[in-house]
């Protein structure tokens, strides 16, 4: 119900590099208003396992760089969840109230498909070729509690985009 959860995310801004070792850059921007509630910080789940439909599992390499809360450096801490990585970011000894901006910054190795031949002939796509590659990621994740008002996710890599589909879950 709106207005159920006093806190909410005003923004969630992602920003992705490709590299051509298939390697991406994300840069996350969230501005994470706590309105009047005393907390420590947020709590940040990225993917580090995803099951694919033949029921393998593949596993993703990520390296957090660096975390910012409105402009300086914040604390946090890494926790391995299972099929996540929590980033526990924030001071354990300050709550703080009100809007801030966090950045997170880090990196995602083996979260791209190359395809095959066998793949692109059974994708169909006519511009798709063996070789070219696939990025399936959860950008925004749904393990937030807080509404997310608004949300962009941009994409740029070392060659065109041959075809681009979204998801948005409830």
């Amino acid at each position: 119900a709106p207005g159920a959860y006093a806190e909410e995310i005003s923004s969630f801004d992602v920003d992705v590099t490709i590299g051509a070792d298939t390697v991406m850059d994300i840069s996350e921007t969230i501005v994470y208003d706590f309105e009047s509630a005393e907390r420590r910080g947020i709590f940040r789940d990225i993917p580090v396992r995803d099951y694919l439909d033949d029921g393998s599992a593949r596993a993703y390499d990520i390296d957090v760089l660096s975390v910012t809360r409105d402009g300086s450096s914040e604390p946090y801490e890494i926790f391995d969840e299972g099929d996540y990585l929590r980033v526990r970011i924030g001071d354990p000894d300050i709550t703080i109230t009100g809007t801030h901006d966090y950045q997170i910054q880090y990196t995602v190795a083996n979260g791209l498909t190359q395809y095959t031949q066998e793949q692109v002939d059974a994708i169909g796509i006519a511009e798709l070729e063996p070789g070219d590659v696939e990025v399936y990621w959860d950008f925004i994740g749904g393990e937030w509690e807080a509404p997310i008002d608004q949300a962009r996710v941009r994409v740029e890599g070392p060659g065109p985009i041959l075809a681009y589909e979204c998801f948005v879950g409830s």
